[in-house]
């Protein structure tokens, strides 16, 4: 589940980086979230470690990523 959301989250910024049509850019802006927040829930019922805060930390910047 946290590949696929972290996938999702990574090329909806990738497209809202690439995409000059505000309609689509603000779609994805609203949707981001949904699916990060849905990728973090992987981690609920796991122990906080190095490669889950790692794994955390690529999720943050692929959803906030400006370049």
């Amino acid at each position: 589940d946290f590949g696929l959301n972290l996938g999702i989250v990574f090329q909806m910024r990738d497209d809202m980086l690439d995409n000059d049509q505000p309609e689509c850019v603000e779609y994805a802006k609203q949707l981001i979230p949904d699916y990060r927040s849905k990728a973090l829930k992987s981690f609920e019922s796991l122990p906080e470690t190095e490669t889950s805060q790692a794994l955390k930390d690529l999720l943050a910047f692929c959803a906030e990523r400006k370049y």
